[in-house]
């Protein structure tokens, strides 16, 4: 498994501190990633003005995936063209070739317009724009609804201590068994599984339950002497069937910690305890 940067805070205000990183800490993160070997970075059309930022730097060493969405009033004869030129555009303004991964960003787009959607990743990968297809989903449901519709080349997926359906069941080996690279994403769950009682305290967005759950999460590490971070990557570090850990950061220095934590043995716990079988606590899309 290795790393890959997420980058909505790189576009956006994004996270529990609903931040931005700034162009200092981007040149570093930037210069590190490079120094370290970490060569895949993951990005979104929805992600405010990360493609700009994005080419300001040399990214032909990089593999970039990017996801799109359709705009919901779109006809059915515009939607290959649309993701055609839609793609064009953005290589442009990226500075770069080719996309390694093109991924569907909501897979009601691809349930409704499946044969188009192809026909467009089929046409790109022919004119060397892109090297894999594939699809991001928040749930198994999701999964469950396009699995025989759509075999993607690349799937991103959420897990985190709260949300480990994915760990706990075969849908994993099914994706592995089809060829398809496995990107995990939300192990932090937008850093709020990094947080502290006080800020979850003064969160009024945040769902009580999902408060009292978080604050018994602090109190178990703080009990145990653990390394949030640490813990929460040693969920997924080990697991074969995981190709890839995306992590968005707030600052260079968070970087420099994950991957700190990322290179060191892990530490075998049982995190089984803390999963929430209920979608309103761990899809931040209900919050």
């Amino acid at each position: 498994m290795k790393l890959c940067l997420g980058t909505a805070q790189v576009g956006s205000k994004y996270g529990l501190l609903n931040k931005k990183i700034d162009k200092n800490q981007l040149d570093k993160i930037i210069k590190y990633l490079q120094a370290n070997k970490i060569n895949v970075i993951d990005t979104a059309i929805s992600y405010g003005n990360a493609y700009s930022r994005l080419s300001k730097y040399n990214l032909k060493k990089f593999r970039i995936i990017t996801k799109f969405n359709l705009p919901k009033k779109i006809k059915k004869k515009e939607v290959t063209k649309y993701i055609i030129n839609k793609v064009q555009h953005s290589l442009y303004k990226m500075n770069i070739d080719c996309y390694y991964g093109l991924l569907i960003h909501d897979s009601k787009d691809l349930i409704s317009y499946t044969d188009e959607i192809k026909a467009a990743f089929k046409n790109l990968k022919k004119n060397n724009k892109l090297k894999k297809d594939g699809i991001s989903i928040y749930s198994e449901t999701e999964l469950e609804k396009i699995k025989y519709i759509y075999k993607p080349n690349i799937i991103q997926i959420p897990i985190n201590i709260f949300n480990q359906k994915f760990l706990l069941n075969k849908n994993l080996k099914l994706l592995k068994k089809n060829k398809t690279e496995v990107y995990v994403r939300s192990i932090f769950l937008r850093g709020l599984l990094l947080s502290d009682e006080k800020t979850i305290n003064n969160n009024k967005k945040l769902p009580t339950k999902l408060k009292s759950k978080l604050i018994t999460w602090f109190n178990w590490c703080k009990k145990k002497n653990l390394d949030k971070i640490k813990i929460l990557i040693d969920l997924i570090k080990h697991n074969r069937l995981i190709d890839y850990l995306i992590v968005g950061v707030d600052d260079y220095n968070q970087l420099l910690k994950i991957n700190k934590n990322f290179k060191k043995k892990k530490i075998n716990i049982s995190l089984k305890k803390f999963n929430i079988d209920n979608k309103k606590l761990t899809d931040p899309r209900l919050w």
